[in-house]
């Protein structure tokens, strides 16, 4: 059987003042495993802390809950069962660009996953998703979540 995967862009870069909040949710329904790839650049000297996490739920306008395992923390280092460290280049007046990957296996999840992050002062960021193993192929654009579907 061929396996699907559906890729799309879910912030496209974007520059924001300190403080301002990303959140941009996908629809995983049909899918077995997400992977939602986040860069972001340097920002300025800052007093916030960042936030960014991922959280679920069952509807897209509903009431979205953090995963615990995908929820990031400054500051110290915490165990993938309780979270994970948020890079520091993203912190108070971090000096590199930096990425992070949430591979996420949804069996189990709600349908819509959604990406929270809180942007440091002149800081750029964008995320990616890849949706893959779909339970059946797409036959058309709409499916795929595309303008055009070409399959051969």
């Amino acid at each position: 059987m061929k396996q699907y995967a559906k890729g799309f862009v879910m912030v496209t870069p974007v520059a924001a003042t300190d403080g301002d909040t990303v959140e941009a949710t996908v629809d995983c329904k049909g899918f077995s495993f997400a992977q939602i790839s986040m860069i972001a650049g340097t920002a300025a000297a800052t007093t916030k802390h960042p936030t960014l996490s991922i959280s679920e739920c069952s509807t897209s306008n509903g009431t979205f809950a953090d995963i615990t395992k995908f929820i990031g923390t400054t500051g110290t280092v915490v165990t993938t069962a309780s979270g994970f460290c948020i890079p520091e280049a993203c912190t108070a007046g971090g000096t590199q660009k930096w990425t992070v990957m949430f591979d996420i296996d949804l069996k189990g999840r709600e349908r819509y996953l959604a990406l929270n992050y809180e942007i440091g002062t002149n800081q750029t960021v964008a995320a990616f998703a890849m949706l893959s193993n779909a339970a059946e192929l797409p036959i058309t654009a709409t499916k795929a979540g595309v303008n055009v579907l070409v399959q051969g």
